[in-house]
């Protein structure tokens, strides 16, 4: 079990992390949004033995009424220094469609992720940075780290496997414009800050269907969650503004229902070459086509 000691010492940090405060502001509570749709359609191609590419599209839609909110297009690589340790890197641009406009965003990012088990789960631990475009007015720069959590695959026949999974994320927000701050209960204006630091968690459960031919659907619902903590005092979001009446920067809370499919193919170059690293290491099967597929993205808001 000392093996696996500090995975257990950051899920007790993430609990800790759970812990929030308002820093003693009395403020009218942020309202949850309803329930937003995600759809992703993605194709994931190996075309080295440790080097993935990945091209992704992901549809946002705001329910009451339906309709699509953002379109996002992610493009990324992934570089498999092990087989449980990846690099990654990657780019996403978004189209957030408002009533009189469109507001084009982008972002860029790299990731680490490690992945061992514990027990019978498979857990990946990864860290991400990502850089924003001027025109994020939240931040400029994010650090997100996701721990996520599967049993072994289920295997219903020859055709069709179920992976379910559980992930948890954390996100510390850097930069951004800043937000008028006050304390004692928004008597006292302390000045314009930037909202620094770890405002958001998001907590998904789900299940992917893997079939045989390299196709992969998915399902999953998450809770997005933001918050103000003591950490970083005087750098808050959802701060009520006396002299405006209104919420500066509040809080985005909602539900997600979200399904995708996505495609996996390997490159027959890589195959032969993967036969060959095979044959020489005694090894009758080589890697599965699909181990990468739970490698770090940059999706969403």
């Amino acid at each position: 079990m000392q093996k696996y000691h500090h995975i257990i010492v950051v899920i007790l940090l993430l609990l800790m992390f759970c812990v929030v405060s308002a820093e003693g502001q009395v403020i009218p509570k942020a309202q949850d949004k309803p329930l937003k749709n995600w759809n992703n359609i993605g194709l994931s191609i190996k075309v080295l033995p440790k080097v993935n590419l990945s091209y992704s599209q992901l549809y946002g839609f705001n329910s009451q009424p339906y309709k699509l909110s953002f379109l996002q297009n992610n493009f990324g690589a992934n570089f498999y220094v092990k087989r449980h340790i990846s690099v990654g890197l990657g780019h996403s641009n978004t189209f957030i469609f408002k009533r009189d406009y469109t507001d084009i965003k982008y972002r860029f990012y790299v990731s680490t992720a490690l992945r061992n088990k514990l027990g019978k789960l498979n857990i990946s631990n990864a860290f991400m940075g990502e850089y924003h475009s001027p025109n994020e007015t939240k931040y400029r720069w994010r650090i997100i780290y996701t721990i996520r959590a599967k049993p072994k695959t289920i295997k219903i026949n020859k055709f069709f496997k179920v992976s379910p999974f559980i992930s948890y994320r954390l996100y510390y927000n850097i930069g951004g414009n800043p937000v008028r701050q006050y304390v004692n209960n928004g008597k006292d204006y302390i000045g314009k800050h930037v909202p620094y630091g770890l405002h958001r968690m998001r907590l998904a459960i789900g299940t992917s269907l893997k079939t045989k031919i390299g196709l992969s659907f998915s399902l999953q619902l998450m809770r997005q969650q933001e918050f103000n903590t003591d950490f970083a005092k005087g750098h808050s979001m959802n701060v009520y503004n006396p002299d405006r009446n209104r919420i500066e920067r509040s809080f985005s809370n909602y539900f997600m229902l979200g399904a995708g499919i996505r495609y996996y193919v390997k490159l027959k170059s890589v195959e032969k070459i993967e036969k060959r690293i095979a044959k020489r290491n005694k090894i009758q099967k080589p890697s599965p086509n699909r181990f990468w597929q739970h490698s770090p993205v940059s999706e969403g808001n």
